[in-house]
Order: C-alpha cells, then structure tokens, then sequence
C-alpha cells in the first residue's frame, strides 16, 4: 500500500510537469484556449500550485477574458496563499483596462499595508518601468534592490533606467551588479556594451557586445554593434 502511494504522488508529480510544460509552449504558440484548459486541470489536480494560478491569469490576460480574470482574482483573492497574486492580477487587470496610475496607486497602498511582500513591490517596479518615466522608475527599482540585493533584474533594470536617463557611469555599475548575479545574461551584457558605447569607451563595449555574441550568437544586433564600432 505504501508503495502504491508513492508511485501515484510521483505519477502526479511528473503529470502536472507535463501540463505546465506544455501550457507554456500553448501559450508561446498564441494558442491560449490551450493554454487555458492545462492550467485549469493543473488547479483541479493539485491546487496548492501556485504558479499554475498566476499562469492561468496571464493567459486570460493575454486571451482578453477580462470577465474571467475578475472570476479568477475574486477567487484567488478568497485564498490564504494565492491573496497577494490574485492582487497582483487584479492591477494587471487594471492596466490592460487602461487604468496604469490606478494600479500604481493601488500597489503602493497595499505594500504600505505589507512591506513584506517583495512581489508586490517588483509588480509596482514592473508598472513603472512599462508606464511611466525613467525617473519615476529610480525609486521603486533602488528600493527594491536594497530590500533584495540578489534580484538581478533589479540591478538590470535600474542600469536600464540610468542608461535611459543618460546616467552612463552608474548605468555601467548597475549592470556589473546584475552580471555578478546573473553573469551568463546576453541582454546585460548587450546593454552593457550600450552604456559603454556612449560613455566613449569603445573598447569596453566591443568586449561586452562579444560577450553577448558568445552567449547567444544569433542576437543580431550585437553583432551589427561589433561590426559598425571602431576603437
């Protein structure tokens, strides 16, 4: 009998690898009914998987199925451990209604009430890099980089900002940071060489640019960089 058990918990196990897996390529295949349908048997079979939750809200996102996220987010909402994400949904739901500044107002009010919860704050961070200015976006990313310092794309991001901000030596300093965590990411690396490139160091930014060639050598326009940028 024990060993029945566990060769069904294992057979579950693998099973809803296999859904998620193939809910992902649904979704990349613009096939989100698909998508919808594993996501929704993954809830059914094992509810505790919380990233099936918040997968299934980004494909009825993506599917226009407002009256179905708000389902969901009243759902999730009702729940111990999907709260904060059925929160987190119910500001994306704002956004995609045109409503950006309603969900930012709505985000930070709630990490005011539960500082805690970093997903809340890398949503907002998220918010403003898409909606608003690059300014608006220094704050909440330096905040979110110190309440965690071993979130790379904080540190991208922020060198991001800086760079859109023409702030070349710290938007330099923020993608070392990101690269010292996440050193094999060739879109750092390909910002990094930008960074460089306007500052006028020239050398730097051919390395960078190679180094992003070395990591994803179809990534077409490092190498345009490489081949147009002379010392």
């Amino acid at each position: 009998m024990q060993n029945t058990i566990h060769v069904k918990v294992y057979f579950v196990g693998r099973l809803h690898k296999t859904r998620h897996n193939l809910a992902v390529v649904y979704d990349d295949m613009g096939k989100h009914e698909q998508a919808e349908e594993q996501w929704r048997l993954i809830i059914e079979e094992i509810p505790t998987y919380i990233t099936a939750w918040k997968c299934l809200g980004d494909t009825l996102l993506k599917a226009r199925k407002l009256d179905q996220v708000e389902q969901l987010v009243m759902t999730m909402r009702g729940q111990v451990e999907t709260h904060i994400d059925g929160f987190i949904l119910s500001t994306r739901l704002l956004e995609q209604q045109g409503h950006p500044n309603q969900a930012i107002e709505l985000l930070q009010n709630k990490i005011e009430q539960k500082p805690q919860e970093l997903d809340l704050l890398r949503e907002l961070c998220r918010l403003h890099f898409e909606q608003s200015t690059p300014e608006d976006s220094l704050n909440v990313l330096q905040r979110l980089a110190e309440q965690d310092p071993d979130d790379a794309s904080a540190f991208h991001n922020l060198g991001t900002a800086y760079l859109q901000l023409n702030q070349f030596d710290e938007a330099i300093a923020n993608y070392k940071k990101s690269l010292e965590l996440r050193p094999q990411s060739p879109e750092t690396w390909h910002l990094l060489g930008h960074a460089y490139k306007n500052r006028g160091d020239t050398h730097n930014a051919k390395l960078a640019w190679q180094k992003t060639l070395r990591l994803f050598p179809s990534h077409i326009e490092a190498a345009q960089l490489l081949e147009n940028v002379t010392d």
